[in-house]
């Protein structure tokens, strides 16, 4: 906890806010496969980021918001890792 804490919050708030827009820029197609569990992965712990405003909510939804931010960065690596190597 702390000021350094506040300020972690603070930018981990701002990259929530931008990362859905740059999915949309990046495609607006869901794809298929693997392709659609990303950016649906990626709107689940957004949803689950949204509830966490109270120490009861916190203990509720963490785990659903640590899981599905988990599985959005394996699946974006997966992405890239077929991008690089099938293109």
């Amino acid at each position: 906890m702390g000021s350094r804490w506040g300020q972690w919050v603070d930018w981990h708030i701002r990259i929530s806010l931008l990362l859905p827009w740059a999915l949309v820029a990046h495609s607006i197609a869901l794809g298929w496969g693997l392709l659609a569990l990303l950016p649906l992965s990626l709107l689940a712990g957004s949803q689950f980021g949204t509830f966490l405003d109270g120490e009861t909510s916190l203990r509720r939804f963490l785990a659903y918001h640590v899981g599905f931010s988990a599985l959005t960065l394996a699946l974006a690596l997966v992405h890239v890792y077929s991008v690089v190597m099938y293109r």
